[in-house]
């Protein structure tokens, strides 16, 4: 079973749309539980796609989407040393500083996924080559993933369909995105058994 980090606000384990949680850290708060919804929306998507995973709540963020760049490290650290098999980023910075502490822990994860971009210019850690950088494309369908020239990939930015509530008054955007690659990622890697990010980036470029 693939180990699947959530590295986001946290995660509400008993939610009716999320499955196996394997446990989780916070390093902002006493408790990995989600305070937002964010990241157990996210983990909804990925489980939405691909519900045999493991997934595990790294939280950055408690009361508001903003945090601290250590947390984002320590969160980093903490996927590397647990031996996460695919690490679902939802932070973005166009800091070149920020961008430098994350450079050496962000190859030490096999597949890491974040947002290629934010407020329009190339983000870390998602621009950096060995990162699976993703924007998110209105016209991709949640059940596709395209490439993109400049090495990133696109998906849909939109959230799994809740009965009764608008598209557009649930989350949506960057880590929708991000989160929608992700599930599809892990559907693809246990489908076709895909064992490294070599032979996954190869097979997404073919589509």
């Amino acid at each position: 079973m693939l180990k699947v980090a959530v590295v986001d606000s946290g995660i509400n384990a008993g939610h009716s749309h999320i499955g196996r949680v394997g446990g989780g850290i916070s390093f902002v708060s006493e408790t990995w539980n989600d305070q937002l919804g964010h990241g157990t929306a996210v983990a909804a998507a990925i489980h939405d796609h691909e519900p045999q995973v493991e997934l595990y709540a790294v939280k950055i963020f408690d009361r508001s989407f903003s945090t601290d760049i250590d947390a984002v490290v320590k969160a980093l650290e903490w996927c590397a040393e647990n031996r996460m098999d695919v690490v679902n980023l939802s932070f973005a910075t166009a800091k070149h500083s920020h961008g430098d502490l994350m450079k050496e822990v962000s190859q030490r994860m096999p597949i890491l996924v974040a947002p290629y971009e934010f407020i329009g210019l190339p983000s870390f850690p998602g621009s950096f080559p060995w990162v699976f950088g993703v924007k998110p494309d209105t016209e991709c369908t949640r059940a596709e993933i395209r490439s993109s020239a400049d090495r990133a990939f696109m998906a849909s930015p939109l959230p799994r369909t809740i009965p009764g509530l608008p598209v557009e008054q649930n989350f949506q955007g960057s880590s929708f995105a991000v989160a929608n690659f992700t599930g599809l990622i892990c559907r693809e890697m246990i489908e076709h058994d895909i064992g490294g990010p070599d032979e996954l980036r190869a097979r997404l470029r073919l589509r």
